[in-house]
């Protein structure tokens, strides 16, 4: 004869598998219901700088849940206050939003993500982890720093006020005074001059564009071992804030590298706007060093590169061949301002050397400073 069990255990068999039953299906609904949103796609920041990453989460379901994991995985990229991991409670079609920082120590492109939601039914069964291939690019740009530069040449007729009355701008009307010998007499203000008696002449504003075309040495060689990664970080630096104050004046910036983007040449035309400097500054993350020295005659020659005359030719480099300067000052010739910006330590003879050349603006930049000045 087999034996019954009682009922009370008969009820507990029941329960039990009720309960189980209940938490297979709460587990399978927030399978379903909870969803993790990136806000942002894309983030750009420049080395040093922190930014915010932004992640929404829902329960789409009428059921609470009290303990889900957010996991996020911003690799090669430095945490903030927060460290990426997350546990988020949400009641019935709730939504939250979670917010942490993170720092680019180091320039390149970087992909945050995937997300990884993790959920624990009651009892610790019916667990379930998934995978969100919702990726966000980051863009670390170099270092820029604030720099000011005085300009007096340039072609007249631009947005950049100067001294010089030979830059005047027929098209900014400045004011009305009297006639002085030696005045342009094609300034006379006739009807002025006729209803006073005597001759009034017109003052214009000076005023003259500057585009400006940064060109940077990025080899390898051209660097002492001692400080070799700072210094090249620092030249990156340097040509960031060059085309960053030139694209703020509204000039066309464009840019030449010894260095390579993906295994191919870096030259880019003067242009104007945010999306060519925007693009610039993606080159500048992406820069790699190459072998060898730098020779400036070489890269124009090889890439046939022209500037168009007024423009201005920033050279970013440790040092300069005698090759090279003599290039230069054909390019002096064919009326290019020339602007070399020394990076670290430089010796006398290269110094000497830039000074001889007359017309060209010899410029520094420190490894411990941020600072361009006058060397």
């Amino acid at each position: 004869m087999v034996s019954v069990p009682g009922w009370p255990m008969q009820f507990g068999f029941i329960l039990f598998l009720s309960l189980y039953l209940v938490t297979f299906i709460y587990s399978r609904i927030m399978h379903r219901s909870i969803v993790v949103v990136r806000e942002t796609r894309q983030l750009r920041l420049h080395r040093g700088r922190e930014a915010d990453l932004n992640l929404v989460v829902m329960n789409k379901s009428r059921l609470p849940v009290y303990a889900v994991t957010v996991s996020d995985s911003p690799s090669g990229l430095f945490y903030g206050e927060e460290t990426g991991h997350f546990i988020v409670t949400l009641a019935g079609r709730e939504r939250t939003d979670i917010r942490y920082t993170v720092k680019g120590l180091h320039r390149g492109i970087y992909s945050v993500g995937p997300i990884r939601i993790g959920f624990t039914g009651p009892a610790g069964i019916f667990s379930w982890t998934r995978i969100c291939t919702d990726i966000c690019t980051v863009i670390v740009y170099p270092a820029a720093f604030p720099i000011e530069i005085h300009l007096k040449n340039g072609l007249a007729g631009g947005s950049i006020r100067v001294m010089d009355r030979i830059f005047e701008d027929l098209s900014r009307f400045k004011a009305l005074r009297e006639y002085i010998p030696g005045d342009d007499l094609r300034h006379i203000n006739w009807k002025v001059s006729a209803r006073t008696g005597t001759l009034h002449t017109m003052e214009f504003t000076p005023a003259i564009s500057a585009a400006c075309m940064v060109v940077l040495d990025f080899c390898i060689e051209d660097y002492t071992l001692k400080d070799r990664y700072n210094l090249m970080e620092k030249a990156l630096s340097t040509a960031a804030s060059l085309l960053g104050y030139f694209s703020r004046l509204e000039q066309p910036v464009g840019f030449i590298s010894s260095g390579e983007v993906e295994g191919r040449p870096v030259f880019r035309q003067l242009l104007k706007g945010m999306d060519h400097s925007l693009y610039l500054l993606d080159i500048l993350a992406r820069l790699k060093p190459v072998a060898g020295v730098f020779n400036l005659k070489k890269i124009f020659y090889s890439r046939r590169i022209q500037i168009p005359p007024g423009s201005h030719l920033f050279i970013v480099s440790p040092l300069i061949d005698n090759e090279s300067l003599r290039f230069l000052m054909l390019l002096r010739a064919r009326g290019i301002i020339l602007h070399f910006v020394n990076i670290g330590a430089y010796s006398g003879k290269l110094a000497l050397s830039l000074r001889n050349m007359r017309g060209m603006d010899f410029l520094k930049v420190s490894l411990y400073r941020n600072e361009l000045s006058h060397a």
